[in-house]
């Protein structure tokens, strides 16, 4: 099973198989512990009792001190008899790494059991006369190791058990949280899926338990959002169609006035006629983004679309409209974005015309494809925007010119994020707007459009 540390899966599985190590490294230290002291008991007793048993076999006369024989040899193994002068009675030569200790003792009279070289543990007892002065001490040396042996058998024994019972929890939290997320891995895919389809889906809330839970505060959540959207979507269609009643009088009225009136007056009625056409497309481009806001699938040519707003562009004074290179990785063929041509037209337009209202000299307009992102710039000369009021310059009613009405900007931020795009602004000198939608590059089908490439 791969392990990626940063997600929740592993986090969990990581801090269950540190829980359990711990947990199985205190057992087995707390086994080996019990283990070692209930050795050091057993040796000790060993030890003294051999001791003892030896003491007993010395006789102490009026004119010598002397040691019986045993019909055991093990009472005589590690085991010396000194005299009162620490001159040697009984017993084989000790060890290299015993003689020194052994020697001392033999002299320094009865001694608590001690290690020695990590290895020994010796003790030594006094055997004394009728008034109580010494007339002999029996020293005794235990081999440690077969007692010790058991310990680090069982040390051995403890952290293989515990490596395996750490591997084990992991694997049992890895598999337990794989069950456990799965239900929110499906909750989170569908509602990927949902964000490019029609609304209306919710999440299954049957259970009691925590995921259950969840889902059924989503739906809730979700209830709510599409209960905004709907409200939404009616008072767009009611705006729209409030709308369309006095602009279809302006068009007639202008259509009627345009072949008699004069030439001033003729070339007025050609621009009424102009923009309401235009703001009879933007309406329409509402309408249709209210009604089937999770239904666009067309696509439109960015270079295009570009290249007649340009042509059409309100040029007051000396301004300049002008179309930059193409740059980025679709500077050499053609660009598709992710929305219909209309849709594209009235998230643009209203950016152009800001941007010409506040240029002196020109406006340059640019589009760059990164990846699978078209992002399209628009730039002017004039003042800019305050690093202060990037964001409030979208707030509908803000404006800074004196017959404006401050609903471009927002309105054209609006229709992006309704095809999956964004609308920003950057601060000054000169103004600066970019646009970012989804470009196209997986073969599809598009109205008008051919054969694209669409990248999701």
């Amino acid at each position: 099973m791969a392990l990626n540390p940063t997600s929740l899966r592993a986090r969990v599985t990581l801090g269950t198989a540190a829980a359990a190590a711990l947990a199985m490294g205190l057992l087995v230290s707390g086994l080996v512990l019990a283990q070692s002291h209930a050795e050091d008991i057993q040796a000790q007793t060993v030890l003294t009792s051999r001791v003892s048993a030896a003491a007993s076999t010395v006789v102490v006369g009026v004119r010598a001190v002397r040691v019986l024989e045993t019909p055991a040899d093990t009472l005589d193994e590690g085991v010396w008899v000194f005299a009162a002068d620490g001159s040697l009675l009984d017993g084989a030569t000790p060890p290299r790494a015993l003689a020194t200790v052994v020697t001392s003792l033999g002299s320094a009279g009865a001694k608590p059991p001690r290690e020695v070289a990590g290895r020994y543990l010796v003790t030594s007892r006094t055997v004394k006369r009728p008034d109580g002065t010494s007339a002999a001490t029996v020293v005794g040396a235990l081999d440690l190791r077969p007692y010790t042996s058991g310990t680090k058998r069982l040390t051995w024994l403890g952290l293989i058990l515990a490596a395996a019972a750490t591997a084990a929890t992991a694997g049992a939290a890895w598999a337990a949280t794989g069950r456990a997320l799965h239900r929110v891995r499906a909750m989170a895919v569908q509602a990927d899926q949902w964000r490019d389809h029609h609304d209306g889906h919710r999440f299954p809330a049957g259970g009691r338990d925590e995921l259950a839970d969840l889902g059924r505060t989503l739906n809730r959540m979700l209830d709510r959002i599409s209960s905004a959207l709907d409200s939404e979507r009616r008072l767009t269609d009611g705006v729209a169609h409030e709308l369309r009643t006095p602009l279809s009088v302006i068009r007639a009225e202008a259509q009627l006035a345009h072949p008699i009136a004069e030439q001033p007056t003729s070339a007025s009625l050609e621009a009424i006629l102009r923009a309401t056409d235009r703001m009879d497309a933007s309406i329409e481009t509402l309408l249709r983004t209210a009604r089937h806001r999770s239904a666009i699938d067309d696509v439109c040519d960015v270079d295009q679309v570009l290249a007649s707003l340009v042509a059409a562009a309100h040029r007051p004074g000396d301004v300049v409209v002008r179309i930059a290179p193409a740059q980025g990785q679709g500077a050499r063929r053609r660009v598709h974005a992710d929305l219909p041509a209309e849709l594209l037209t009235a998230i643009l337009s209203p950016l152009i015309d800001n941007a010409v209202r506040h240029a002196p000299h020109s406006v340059t307009i640019s589009r760059a494809v990164t990846g699978s992102v078209v992002r399209v710039r628009v730039d002017d000369d004039g003042p800019g925007i305050p690093e202060a009021d990037v964001q409030s310059v979208f707030e509908a009613g803000v404006t800074t010119q004196a017959d404006g009405s401050g609903l471009g900007l927002p309105l054209s931020r609006r229709l992006a994020r309704a095809a999956g795009g964004t609308v920003s602004a950057e601060p000054g000198p000169g103004g600066h707007l970019v646009v970012e939608l989804r470009a196209v590059r997986r073969p599809i089908e598009g109205p008008g459009n051919g054969v694209q490439e669409k990248v999701r």
